[in-house]
């Protein structure tokens, strides 16, 4: 099975050597690793160019500062238009671990979906910390349910545990994100036109450390949970998913169900609609992903105050 590995990269000298070798040990699959670098300041690009003397199947794209958004979306063109042989793909972060049987096992179990529409598979992933040590907790410590609505409202799985086939590539290279996060808009992609896979299995080593660009682990400190709850309550701040989701709606609703542009433009509506409050808060489209009471209780508020 032939995968190209996506990686953008940012002055990630120091994880990125591990990362590279463990992508590059994967089992069971043929491996292209295409990194583009977004204007890195240290010796990453050295790094990179000493592995491709070692490797010859790294290539390396170079530009201006674009972001991750931008930077992903510039390795997503060039895969759509230069590999036209390679089936699968996959986003990797700069500075994680993946075990051998990563790419192998996603590769498979997409294989036995139809490819003519975009098929996404996730997993779990193990907590490490900044020396590579497995600090015994996984990123999700439950199963995350997702809906058709739900997902519009909480974090998507990883995209760095993001393996998905041509199909989901050729529709984000068509419709390329302005705002929205890479992984946010192929989970919407795939979630509303094909098909996602989530293993809860965690099969790659998550890295943890002061200089993630962005992350979580979903446990908070004191002062963290103090924040959270002001700003429930009292700071006027707009989800930082309602404007990407208005993005993928107005990209994509010609391609929808109208069961799904119903459901999206309920959630759009919410904040000043009342009957469409009262859907998203009793209908089973938009209950939380996560199923514990405490975030089943919590989701009343942030829905009355308009957070999600």
């Amino acid at each position: 099975m032939k995968v190209i590995v996506l990686m953008s990269t940012y002055n990630g000298e120091k994880y990125l050597y591990e990362q590279i070798e463990s992508i590059l040990h994967q089992e069971d699959v043929d491996i292209y690793l295409l990194i583009r670098d977004d204007g890195s300041k240290d010796s990453t690009i050295e790094v990179i160019n000493e592995l491709r003397q070692l490797h010859p199947n790294i290539g390396l794209l170079s530009g201006d500062n674009k972001g991750f958004v931008g930077s992903f979306s510039e390795l997503i063109k060039y895969a759509w238009k230069k590999n036209p042989e390679y089936e699968f793909f996959a986003f990797a972060d700069q500075d994680d671990v993946w075990y051998p049987n990563k790419l192998g096992v996603a590769c498979k179990k997409l294989s036995e979906y139809p490819s003519d529409v975009p098929n996404l598979y996730c997993s779990n992933s193990d907590i490490i910390d900044s020396k590579g040590k497995n600090i015994g907790k996984k990123f999700r410590n439950f199963i995350p349910h997702y809906t058709r609505g739900n997902i519009l409202m909480f974090p998507t799985l990883q995209g760095c545990s993001m393996v998905f086939n041509r199909e989901a590539l050729e529709l984000y290279a068509k419709h390329l994100p302005k705002m929205a996060f890479h992984d946010r808009w192929m989970f919407l992609i795939c979630h509303f036109l094909g098909n996602v896979y989530y293993e809860h299995t965690p099969l790659f080593g998550y890295r943890v450390h002061c200089s993630n660009a962005i992350g979580t682990v979903g446990e908070y400190t004191f002062s963290q949970k103090a924040k959270r709850l002001w700003n429930m309550f009292f700071a006027s701040q707009e989800s930082r998913y309602y404007n990407m989701n208005k993005e993928f709606y107005n990209e994509f609703k010609e391609q929808l169900k109208d069961c799904d542009k119903i459901i999206i433009q309920t959630y759009l509506r919410y904040r000043n609609s009342l009957r469409a409050k009262i859907q998203v808060l009793f209908s089973k489209d938009y209950t939380p992903f996560n199923p514990s009471l405490k975030e089943r209780i919590l989701y009343v508020p942030h829905v009355l105050l308009n957070k999600l």
